[in-house]
């Protein structure tokens, strides 16, 4: 008996801490950093658009929304992209890594 109730701890105790904090889809997961001292929120992941993107019109703009651990919206904001990192847009991991680089983030 004392051996099933070992074993059923150690069960959960493992799912417990083996959650992931992937709570909003398609999100750039990023180490915790505290952005506000005084409601003392904490950013986990981000997620970014880029609008107003045309052929004239250089830089765009994107809008960035910060998360905490539990999916709450904490903070949006608008960063420019500069046509240095349009220029070599490929893939989205050079946005990512402007982003990132930006705001003081780094990737988790």
């Amino acid at each position: 008996m004392k051996k099933l109730l070992t074993l059923i701890f150690v069960l959960v105790s493992l799912n417990v801490f083996s959650q992931k904090i992937d709570t909003i889809k398609a999100s750039i997961q990023v180490q915790p950093i505290q952005i506000n001292a005084l409601t003392k929120d904490s950013v986990f992941q981000l997620t970014w658009n880029v609008f107003g993107l045309g052929r004239d019109t250089l830089p765009a703009t994107s809008y960035i929304q910060l998360y905490d651990r539990k999916g709450k919206k904490i903070q949006e904001m608008n960063v420019t992209i500069p046509y240095s990192v349009l220029k070599v847009w490929d893939e989205d991991i050079v946005v990512d890594n402007y982003i990132l680089t930006f705001l003081g983030l780094k990737k988790r």
